[in-house]
């Protein structure tokens, strides 16, 4: 199925440069590539500081979600940000509780 095209008024979510650059070079795995882009972008829609996302967001996230389903080896959504973190893109910690696994922007 091809893309129909941006509409119009199209939202744009701020991306940081070295996404565009250094990551970009340095990223090999589809599935953490479309794990960050994911993330970037749903840090971005968040309010309030500090901006984190958490682990169950993440799994319950359905674009994400069909995104890697469509990849070859089907990457578990953990596996994928995993290495996000292990490359420094994302940071990991836990929640006020200690309950829940949060992602930010390193």
């Amino acid at each position: 199925m091809a893309f129909g095209g941006f509409p119009r008024r199209v939202q744009f979510t701020p991306v940081p440069s070295p996404l565009f650059g250094p990551l970009l070079e340095q990223i090999d795995d589809l599935g953490e590539l479309k794990c960050t882009l994911r993330l970037v972008w749903l840090l971005h829609q968040k309010k309030g500081h500090p901006k984190f996302v958490t682990l169950s967001e993440l799994q319950a996230d359905r674009t994400l979600a069909k995104s890697l389903a469509s990849l070859q080896e089907r990457p578990d959504v953990r596996e994928s940000v995993r290495l996000a973190v292990a490359r420094g893109t994302f940071v990991e910690g836990t929640d006020d509780q200690g309950t829940e696994t949060i992602y930010m922007l390193n």
